[in-house]
């Protein structure tokens, strides 16, 4: 992307609308084919609240603001993220914002400084955009993995590697390329739920890739056939691959990426061959008449639209299901108050919410199904005029006497326990927590079968409380 923008840029010939055209010709098509099959299958088997929530999803990765909506919903790996068809699509946001704010400040700069100058002042960006990851990612996890202030360095990397190329014989083009591909694997391999990210740790990845691309090495075993092809289909197979995992997470199928990745491949293939690498005329000069008979801006507004109006119309309860389904759902509602007492990254817990009556002698503390009992109990015990506090992290596992350093989860629960403990009116104290998911994992379906495989720091946390 950097090369086409510096090219044009040079060249005196760069346009910027003609730079949005042709990336939304490539990346929108295909995701509003994906959209719109989940939202055709949403009707037949999605719950009115599934649904809705599903437009409220669509609606917001076809304006290329999923990973807002994400971030003010909860944490990547939460309990409820395998529900949420779309939630891969936070990476196409973030992408899509960048795309739009790149190419403009490169515009800007040309009018003021030289390409010299312009290429350190990108350095700079980069190192601030690092510096700024590293110290957002320790107070706001959940700020820095969505949105792109704390993502947009790791883009910009990719564009210093075009420009400042590094000249390299055929004996270090081999070692800067195997060494990007085994950081890239120590990644995956070394990393989990419980690390922060992206930190410091984001540097394995992006600096692997970053090698590889310096490196600009041929006939390797990256060009092996079958990962060229993988490649070409890798962003219309990143399209299917997370609603493949939500519908085996729905069903509980035991082992469901043995059958996921191949479909996914198979669905990535077809949707690139018949969706993503379509030809697009451009006969029209124009560039107003362009935008006007864009196919892309037009499945935008079709299927973003109809998926608003489903979020409007709360999941279309009424027309979907017989009436003792609707009388149901038409008496749902959320508990009160979980947004502002419940929370998905640290937060001081002394500011933990109360409930009710002025002697506060209770507290729950657990992690999201902490939410509901909290406000129940509290509706009971307001009769006697007794109070509640509410302490509830999402995800958090009991770690009570752990370092701090071990997670922010941690940090909160310890912090969490030692106020209550200090605490001197607090004589109930009900905890509650998703154990199992916390013992074996979130595949209810396969607990029988590791009824002896037991976490050993989870059991011990859960001991000591």
């Amino acid at each position: 992307m950097t090369s086409i923008i510096f090219r044009g840029l040079e060249n005196n010939n760069f346009s910027i609308i003609k730079f949005y055209i042709s990336r939304a010709n490539r990346i929108i098509p295909p995701l509003m084919a994906m959209c719109c099959v989940l939202l055709i299958l949403g009707w037949f088997y999605l719950t009115p609240v599934d649904y809705r929530i599903l437009g409220k999803h669509i609606a917001g990765s076809s304006g290329f603001i999923s990973n807002i909506f994400y971030f003010k919903e909860s944490g990547y790996f939460d309990a409820g993220s395998h529900e949420k068809w779309l939630l891969h699509t936070w990476s196409l946001s973030v992408e899509w914002q960048f795309y739009i704010i790149y190419p403009v400040v490169l515009v800007v700069l040309k009018k003021v400084f030289s390409f010299n100058s312009i290429k350190k002042i990108l350095v700079i960006i980069t190192g601030c955009g690092f510096v700024f990851n590293l110290y957002i990612s320790y107070q706001n996890p959940t700020y820095a993995y969505f949105l792109l202030p704390a993502r947009g360095w790791e883009m910009m990397l990719g564009g210093l590697a075009y420009l400042y190329p590094i000249q390299l014989n055929e004996n270090n083009k081999k070692y800067c390329q195997w060494l990007g591909g085994l950081l890239i694997i120590a990644a995956y391999s070394t990393m989990g739920e419980q690390d922060m990210w992206p930190g410091y740790l984001a540097l394995m990845p992006v600096e692997g890739a970053f090698l590889i691309i310096i490196a600009n090495r041929h006939h390797s075993f990256f060009d092996h056939p079958i990962l060229q092809r993988l490649g070409t289909w890798s962003y219309s197979i990143y399209l299917w691959h997370w609603p493949l995992v939500v519908i085996g997470y729905y069903l509980s199928i035991p082992y469901f990426e043995f059958v996921g990745l191949p479909i996914s491949i198979l669905l990535g293939y077809l949707s690139y061959r018949y969706i993503e690498n379509r030809k697009v005329s451009t006969k029209s000069v124009s560039i107003p008449r362009q935008i006007i008979t864009s196919i892309p801006l037009w499945l935008i507004i079709v299927v973003g639209g109809v998926a608003a109006v489903v979020f409007k119309h709360h999941g279309f309860a009424v027309d979907r299901f017989p009436t003792s389904v609707n009388n149901i759902v038409k008496d749902i509602k959320p508990t009160p108050n979980r947004d502002n007492c419940h929370i998905y990254s640290y937060q001081d817990p002394t500011k933990a919410c109360e409930y009710y009556g002025h002697n506060i002698d209770w507290a729950v503390l657990g992690d999201s199904h902490a939410i509901s009992i909290s406000y129940a109990l509290a509706n009971r015990l307001k009769a006697t005029d007794q109070g509640l506090k509410h302490f509830s992290f999402a995800g958090c596992i009991p770690s009570y006497g752990q370092k701090n350093n071990f997670s922010l989860c941690s940090r909160w629960y310890n912090e969490a326990a030692d106020y209550i403990l200090q605490n001197k009116k607090i004589q109930n104290v009900v905890l509650i927590n998703r154990y199992s998911a916390g013992l074996y994992g979130e595949n209810e379906g396969i607990y029988p079968q590791l009824a002896h495989k037991k976490n050993a720091r989870v059991c011990g946390d859960i001991n000591r409380i």
